[in-house]
C-alpha cells in the first residue's frame, strides 16, 4: 500500500458536486467494476456515487458555467492526443470518512494536462476544490468512499494488498460529470483528438 495522506476525502459524499473527468478506457473499467463488485459481495462496501462509472477527477467544483466549460473542454481535447498512464498499488485519504484509492503515478504528461487544463477551467469555476489544484492533486481512482467501519476498511486492505495494481491505462476523454447528483451525460464527454 502506497503511504496514506493528510488529506481527507476529496470530495464529501454529502455535498453535490461538478467535475471535469476522464472515465477509463473499456479494459481499465471493467477492472474496477469487478473490484467495486467484489467489495460488495465480500464486504459489504458500497459506493455512494450515484452515477458510478469509473473515471479519475481533474477539476471539481460546486458548479460551472455551462456553456463556457463546454467551449473550454471542446478546445482543449482537440489540442491534445490520447496518452497512456499507469497506476501502483494502493491508497488511503484519512479522516472521518476514509477513501480506500488506486493511485496513478504523476508523471511528466500526466502533469502538464492537469496544469493546463486546471488553467482553463478555475476561472469557470465557482468554489473550486483545493484537492484538485496542481499543488495539491492526487490523481486516482476511487475503490471506497463514504462510511465504512475501521475494522472493515482493514479487512478489505488486507484482502486487496497481495494484487498488483500495476495498470496501464490510455486517456483518451475529456468527461463533464455531475457527482452525487445522478448526472452522467455522454453528450458531455470530449474524445482528445488533438496532436500534442
Amino acid at each position: 500500500m502506497t503511504g496514506g495522506t493528510t488529506h481527507a476525502a476529496p470530495a464529501a459524499a454529502d455535498r453535490t458536486l461538478e467535475a471535469v473527468v476522464s472515465v477509463l478506457d473499456e479494459r481499465s473499467q471493467e477492472q474496477v467494476l469487478a473490484l467495486w463488485e467484489e467489495l460488495r459481495r465480500e464486504f459489504n462496501v458500497t459506493d455512494n456515487y450515484t452515477a458510478p462509472i469509473p473515471h479519475f477527477s481533474y477539476h471539481v467544483a460546486q458548479a460551472y458555467d455551462p456553456e463556457a466549460l463546454d467551449q473550454a473542454l471542446r478546445e482543449f481535447a482537440g489540442e491534445w492526443a490520447p496518452f497512456h498512464v499507469r497506476t501502483g498499488g494502493l491508497g488511503l485519504f484519512t479522516g472521518s470518512l476514509p477513501v480506500l484509492y488506486i493511485p496513478i503515478v504523476r508523471e511528466a504528461r500526466l502533469s502538464l494536462f492537469h496544469a493546463e487544463l486546471c488553467q482553463r477551467l478555475h476561472p469557470l469555476a465557482s468554489d473550486p476544490v483545493p484537492y484538485y489544484f496542481p499543488e495539491n492533486w492526487l490523481p486516482h481512482i476511487t475503490l471506497t468512499l463514504g462510511a465504512v467501519e475501521p475494522q472493515t476498511l482493514a479487512a478489505v486492505i488486507a484482502h486487496l494488498s497481495p494484487r498488483r495494481f500495476d495498470w496501464s491505462m490510455v486517456v483518451h476523454n475529456l468527461t463533464a460529470i455531475c457527482d452525487n447528483c445522478g448526472v452522467l451525460d455522454v453528450n458531455q464527454r470530449y474524445p482528445l483528438q488533438g496532436s500534442r
